[in-house]
């Protein structure tokens, strides 16, 4: 923006600039050779109107920096409020991951647990049918005695 009021003042100073040597040119030469001084004077306006494009030009070319700066500008702008909306996911994300590794450490300690327990059941089991195997053996060894004390007993 201040190149561009820089190159405003130029414009402005060289057209005050023609405007007043006209007019110096008028006031010096009037009693001298016309056709000279309007030769002159068109060579002069012919300069600044030169000098004039080439500032115009130069304005358009400022003109069009300024606009792709801005531009630049707003695109930074933009990547940045991605880079934020990015770190905010990452981040969430990174929560996430934490409670699953968190789930999946728990459920190894469950897992590990409840083998332990299976391990004991059937420890417990297994010594369960062998009481078991005791008891119905020593339930029979009664009943033989019993029954042999009984037939032994009606036998006599």
């Amino acid at each position: 923006t201040s190149c561009y009021k820089y190159w405003l003042n130029i414009c402005f100073l060289l057209k005050l600039y023609h405007h007043h040597s006209s007019y110096a040119i008028v006031g010096d030469h009037d009693t001298g050779d016309k056709a000279a001084l309007f030769e002159e004077r068109q060579q002069r306006t012919q300069i600044l109107q030169e000098q004039e494009e080439i500032i115009e030009d130069d304005l358009a070319l400022i003109r069009e920096r300024e606009e792709r700066i801005h531009q630049l500008e707003a695109d930074i702008l933009d990547v940045n409020e991605i880079f934020r909306e990015l770190g905010a996911l990452v981040s969430a994300q990174g929560e996430v991951l934490d409670t699953i590794d968190s789930n999946i450490e728990r459920a190894a300690v469950q897992v590990d647990a409840g083998r332990e327990q299976l391990v004991k059941a059937a420890d417990y089991q297994r010594k369960s049918r062998k009481k078991m195997c005791c008891i119905v053996v020593i339930l029979l060894v009664v009943a033989i005695i019993i029954t042999i004390i009984i037939v032994v007993a009606v036998k006599a």
